[in-house]
């Protein structure tokens, strides 16, 4: 089954964060910025959106270490190689941590 959000908003984010990051990045400031994206996806129940960005920023900000999956341990094989999306932009913040309650 082909995802919605894969064709259609998700290449959008990706897109317009690239371009919001490129800016960030060269526009001469230097200042300590904390940004915080995520995506949920593979819900077991629905959710509303407020509630998806609360429980991420509870994990986050309450480090809770236990649902923070380091990016080293999301390949499935040794020869995987990931990457930022970011990469292509010329911009590489490498793979940020998962969370995954």
């Amino acid at each position: 089954m082909q995802r919605d959000w894969y064709r259609y908003a998700g290449p959008q984010m990706i897109l317009s964060a690239g371009y919001l990051m490129h800016a960030l990045v060269n526009c001469g400031i230097q200042r300590h910025l904390v940004l915080f994206e995520g995506f949920v996806s593979f819900k077991t129940r629905k959710t509303k959106h407020a509630d998806d960005a609360m429980a991420m920023k509870a994990a986050v900000w309450n480090q809770d270490r236990d649902c923070i999956i380091d990016p080293k341990k999301l390949k499935r094989r040794e020869s995987d190689k990931l990457e930022s999306a970011f990469k292509f932009m010329g911009m590489d913040f490498g793979i940020p941590p998962v969370i995954m309650p």
